[in-house]
């Protein structure tokens, strides 16, 4: 494995994202539990107090947690249902061919 979490993303050019479908009012929690666990890709809500997102429909969210390699084009390269542990990850990330 690379040397930092940052290196092992830059090699293949690629981000995590995770989609969270809780009801707004579990936004702080969901918040919290990113920056105890000291997550540092992006979480985006389905739904907020102003608006619905329908990420759940548009990238076919079966359940929680979900999270979704972006490439540097910002293509879904691969979708992962349920808790992505780091070895989850790097098995993931080696399937990528070198940008």
């Amino acid at each position: 494995m690379l040397g930092s979490k940052k290196e092992l993303f830059d090699s293949k050019n690629t981000r995590v994202v995770s989609v969270n479908l809780d009801e707004p009012p579990r936004a702080r929690v969901v918040v919290g539990f990113a920056q105890q666990q000291s997550f540092t890709f992006p979480i985006v809500m389905n739904k907020t107090a102003e608006q619905t997102y329908d990420f759940d429909k548009t990238f076919q969210v079966k359940g929680t947690p979900t999270s979704y390699l972006i490439d540097g084009e910002g293509l879904v390269v691969e979708g992962h249902y349920g808790p992505l542990s780091p070895q989850d990850l790097q098995a993931s990330l080696d399937k990528l061919p070198a940008p």
